[in-house]
């Protein structure tokens, strides 16, 4: 289900549903165009309407495991999620898309078998680059990558459990949420 509210009072305008899609996980809104990612990583792209002229992948796409976080930056499509060949063989995938044709370019998969998953994706308004956060072994995990998926950095505390989520002030500083805290990184991590 899609909703479309007035941002002032909350009041219901629009809303989107179905029950072939009954996963969506997280959305993203750029260019009067809303894209949707469920949790067997299809693109779904609506209007500002909610009306759906554009699907990626009609039927399910099961790569053995579930996207998490969508994003966009400079007309591409950055997708965060998990791959998985069974238990306990969980690796960090992330998509790169052009937002236009709905083409993939890259696909980036951790080499290194473990539990590991990831859960949001955001680009560092100063640096250009995907911060990426998860968990890897139930312990926090994030990771830097450049906007062609190459790895750059991986911050690991042993201490603290998942990282959720990332965003980013005006002079790049990242404020990661996960159990139980928020912390605060510069921009170089």
């Amino acid at each position: 289900r899609l909703e479309i509210r007035y941002k002032s009072s909350g009041a219901l305008i629009r809303v989107w549903e179905s029950f072939s899609f009954v996963e969506l996980v997280d959305c993203v809104i750029t260019n009067g165009k809303i894209y949707v990612v469920d949790r067997y990583w299809n693109i779904l792209v609506f209007d500002s309407n909610l009306r759906l002229p554009k699907l990626l992948m009609k039927e399910r796409r099961d790569l053995g495991g579930w996207a998490t976080s969508i994003n966009f930056f400079d007309n591409h499509i950055y997708i965060a999620g998990f791959y998985t060949k069974g238990i306990p063989d969980f690796r960090w995938r992330v998509e790169k898309w052009v937002a236009d044709n709905l083409t993939i370019v890259k696909e980036y998969m951790d080499p290194y078998p473990s539990q590991n998953s990831a859960t949001d994706i955001k680009v560092n308004p100063i640096t250009k680059q995907l911060w990426v956060t998860g968990v890897e072994n139930e312990k926090f995990r994030v990771e830097i990558l450049d906007l062609d998926l190459n790895l750059i950095k991986v911050i690991k505390k042993n201490d603290t459990g998942l990282a959720s989520t990332v965003d980013f002030d005006e002079d790049g500083y990242a404020y990661i949420g996960g159990d139980g805290f928020i912390a605060k990184y510069d921009k170089n991590g």
